[in-house]
């Protein structure tokens, strides 16, 4: 049976997490939520109350890669933020900064390259 009372508490926790402070676009003090590294964190939204079932997003692409002859850890996901404003994102995370190393190292592999941006 489904539990209201679980579901409002999920949802509340979901907002704190998901809501910044409006003045200094900082987290909630219960919680600091920040984006996941590597491949997970662009293959698959993970289940729960608010988002449904596990949701496949760039899973079919990284295959497709992988069967195409580009190995897994050639593949380099740089995700970020969606909630921060682009100077917020370099002043708390350097993620400008990340981004530009992921471009510079990706020069020392000789085989062809191409880069795909997403936005959510």
């Amino acid at each position: 049976m489904f539990n209201m009372v679980q579901l409002f508490s999920a949802v509340n926790c979901w907002l704190k997490c998901m809501l910044l402070e409006p003045y200094n676009q900082t987290d909630h003090p219960e919680c600091k939520s920040r984006p996941d590294s590597g491949l997970s964190a662009i293959t698959e939204l993970d289940p729960g109350y608010i988002t449904g079932p596990l949701s496949s997003v760039w899973k079919e692409w990284v295959k497709w890669c992988v069967e195409f002859g580009i190995e897994a850890n050639a593949i380099i996901a740089v995700p970020y933020d969606w909630r921060l404003p682009p100077s917020m994102l370099e002043e708390r995370d350097l993620y400008f900064h990340k981004l530009k190393f992921v471009t510079l190292a990706s020069t020392c592999y000789e085989s062809t390259k191409f880069l795909t941006a997403d936005s959510v």
